[in-house]
């Protein structure tokens, strides 16, 4: 009864942002109550979680299984590693198979087999049954095709994508020094009651790093190297309506210019960037011993972390903090090279016999 007066105790006085360790935990949202049903159980998982947490969020599986054991009468077979470890670090609950296979697929050098797929679905509670499901589906959207029987690489509709995603490393040699002007778009000659091309349309924008200055139009600084030319070509090729008007804007009031540089979370970005940096130096001087939870690991973080490069809006040094958004991208890189030695070897297991 102790240990969970505790964990009621630390969670109710969440806003000293520190764990019993006195380890920040970097603004993340540690629990989210309302999902879980076993409220006794839950809040013990809370503290041991926290206790055994190995670096901003993420979880060694094996001590907290065993801890959970010694400290509790009750099953806790329902708690799976990846759930504990989404909880703790605020990450997404569920990993949808869908995503996870694109995921592989685009990081993938060969068609990638079937009982690869369920392998690593499986270190995530897919089940098999699911795993193939979402194979269907992906090739019914042509995300993804055959290239032999049981083997798959991406699709026509998922390759644009992802040598648009494959360039991320590259991201500030495409920037240049911005002159105050401004790469903008008029939207209000498009409809908006289509909710997929709505929906696409607003994902391309973010993509591209855009804000909404006025309704209808949306503007991002012009720091790009190539400029309008280049952005429009872009956002076309990915899926914007040719209809909409991409142009430069230049010479604002001074009241509008201000307005311009407050569209974006510049403090959200900053924080992002160093949360994400110590989360990942933090668990790469970790053990790997375990490989499946390594893989785990590896992918839940550092797809967190590709999502936010993706859609970084690439703001120019005179908005973000540009050191700290290079010192990020430069620690993704050796994660990233961490990540694929990991997933490389578990391939490596995963692959039948010649």
């Amino acid at each position: 009864m102790e240990l969970r007066y505790i964990c009621v105790k630390i969670i109710c006085q969440r806003g000293t942002g520190r764990n019993l360790s006195g380890e920040l935990f970097k603004n993340r949202s540690v629990i989210r109550l309302s999902l879980f049903k076993r409220i006794p159980i839950f809040h013990m998982c809370c503290f041991l979680a926290r206790k055994f947490c190995l670096a901003d969020g993420v979880v060694c599986w094996q001590q907290f299984q065993r801890a959970v054991c010694a400290n509790s009468n009750s099953q806790v077979n329902t708690l799976k590693s990846a759930t504990i470890l989404r909880l703790v670090s605020g990450l997404p609950l569920t990993i949808k198979p869908k995503k996870l296979i694109l995921n592989l697929l685009k990081g993938a050098t060969e068609p990638v087999a079937t009982q690869v797929f369920v392998k690593a679905c499986g270190l995530f509670n897919i089940s098999e049954n699911s795993t193939r499901v979402g194979l269907a589906r992906l090739a019914s959207e042509d995300l993804i095709e055959t290239v032999e029987r049981g083997f798959y690489r991406l699709g026509p509709n998922a390759s644009v994508l992802a040598d648009e995603l494959f360039h991320w490393r590259f991201m500030e040699e495409k920037l240049c020094n911005w002159d105050e002007s401004w790469i903008a778009v008029y939207l209000g000659n498009l409809g908006r009651r289509d909710k997929t091309s709505l929906r696409r349309r607003e994902r391309v924008l973010k993509l591209n790093g855009f804000g909404e200055l006025e309704q209808g139009m949306v503007v991002r600084p012009n720091n790009i190297i190539g400029g309008v030319g280049y952005v429009r070509d872009r956002m076309y090729k990915l899926g914007l309506e040719t209809e909409a008007i991409v142009f430069q804007l230049a010479e604002l009031d001074q009241a509008t210019l201000c307005k311009a540089k407050t569209l974006w979370d510049v403090k959200s970005l900053n924080s992002n960037y160093q949360n994400s940096i110590d989360s990942m130096e933090a668990w790469m001087k970790k053990s790997k011993a375990d490989p499946e939870i390594a893989a785990r690991e590896s992918f839940l973080l550092g797809d967190q972390a590709l999502h936010d490069l993706a859609y970084d809006p690439l703001l120019p040094k005179e908005l973000v903090d540009v050191a700290l958004r290079k010192k990020f991208l430069k620690t993704m890189i050796h994660y990233d090279e961490v990540g694929k030695t990991i997933w490389h070897n578990l391939y490596q297991s995963c692959k039948l016999p010649s």
